[in-house]
């Protein structure tokens, strides 16, 4: 991995000369994930100057600070730029975190792009492009995690302490200020937590967590654990929970949509991945999945699916749950927490308890920690801080060209 981005002088003007000894156009790229690399090799290749400015310690944005065992959910094949292709996609397989962050790192450096990241920098605000000297202005600042979250832990909702160390990143660094000709932003949608709101949660006396604040489930070993949401990492934390908690039940407010799993016949699933589905008319494709799905589960044994008996393909026939009706979870590991530890499958919450959560349909589950699989949303509050106002339409015209 590039160093950490070291400190900088108070102002930067970034403009350079290209070889005919005109200026050359400069950008400013926030994120460094794969949009923010993709951003970065294309405007090289048209001859501009670019620098990126990334929060964490190294690229790949999200994937870079996830829980420890996070596997992708697109198989190499599909996921691997097509400039720069490996040869590891001639043995299909699902990337862990870890080896996507690789590939993400070789891509960068393959194209010259690792050497314009400032690493460990956070932009603070970016103003509009000035009148007078046609660029805008980054305010950035050099950050480093938290070595201690603050908040209690013991009761009480603290968002402060429900985001783990390396998600709590804080200024190591006066500001620095640079200026580019153009601002691209490539900071993601999945930057805060979205904590969903039950009545009565003080009164909850266990924990309750953000997915952002889970790394693994250590912590929960022997205790009794509700899981919310059905997504992809919901589905993926509530096996690891399962496996170690003493009792674990999940709450999902409408089910999960089409469950698919990563692999099939030990081949990643995505790749009977067609555009031709989708061009079928909705009659068809109804019909088409359903098949799809009674014969996955007829020949549930030829398809190698041990763990949970294709109980996903079956699911989906029963509940008519299509790919093209809402969005799906491409991993079967909440089903497999289901069949192989017990985990039981409940509504969604009605109420918290002192000693856990009451659903709607009546039932109640006592539990010692709740970890709350709700998503995120993106955060582009940098754009607005010169006004202090929300990021609207009006405020991205303002960094229009």
């Amino acid at each position: 991995m590039a160093a950490a981005y070291a400190c900088a002088p108070a102002s930067c003007d970034t403009s350079t000369q290209s070889d005919d000894g005109t200026s050359s156009k400069t950008v400013g790229i926030v994120g460094a994930g794969p949009a923010g690399l993709v951003f970065a090799k294309e405007l090289l290749e048209q001859g501009m100057d670019v620098v990126l400015f990334e929060m964490q310690k190294n690229v790949g944005g999200v994937f870079s600070r996830t829980y420890d065992g996070t596997m992708m959910t697109t198989s190499n094949v599909l996921t691997q730029f097509s400039s720069h292709q490996t040869g590891e996609e001639k043995e299909p397989l699902m990337y862990t975190a870890e080896q996507y962050v690789g590939y993400l790192e070789s891509f960068a450096k393959r194209f010259g792009v690792l050497s314009r990241i400032h690493f460990s920098t956070r932009v603070e605000r970016i103003a509009p492009k000035s009148e007078e000297t046609g660029k805008y202005e980054f305010t950035v600042r050099n950050v480093s995690p938290r070595l201690e979250a603050t908040g209690d832990h013991d009761g009480g909702i603290n968002n402060d302490a429900l985001m783990r160390a390396e998600w709590d990143l804080v200024p190591c660094s006066d500001e620095m200020r640079f200026y580019f000709d153009h601002v691209v932003v490539c900071s993601g949608v999945n930057l805060q937590p979205v904590m969903a709101r039950w009545p009565d949660m003080d009164k909850f006396r266990g924990e309750i967590l953000h997915t952002m604040g889970y790394k693994n489930a250590e912590p929960y070993k022997g205790k009794r654990v509700l899981l919310v949401g059905l997504g992809e990492s919901g589905s993926d934390i509530a096996l690891q929970v399962a496996k170690v908690a003493s009792q674990s039940a999940i709450s999902s407010r409408s089910g999960p949509g089409t469950v698919t799993p990563r692999y099939l016949d030990q081949e990643p699933a995505d790749l009977i991945t067609n555009r031709a589905y989708y061009c079928m008319p909705d009659e068809g494709t109804e019909t088409l999945w359903r098949n799809v799905f009674w014969w996955s589960y007829q020949n549930r044994k030829a398809l190698k699916d041990h763990t949970t008996n294709a109980k996903w393909a079956l699911d989906n026939y029963k509940r008519n749950a299509l790919p093209t009706n809402r969005f799906g979870t491409k991993n079967t590991s909440f089903m497999v927490a289901q069949v192989e530890h017990g985990t039981a499958i409940h509504p969604d919450i009605d109420h918290f308890t002192e000693t856990g959560v009451q659903f709607v349909d009546g039932t109640t589950f006592d539990c010692d920690a709740v970890i709350v699989n709700t998503g995120y949303k993106g955060d582009l509050k940098f754009l607005s801080s010169s006004t202090g106002g929300a990021v609207d339409d009006d405020t991205l015209a303002d960094f229009g060209d």
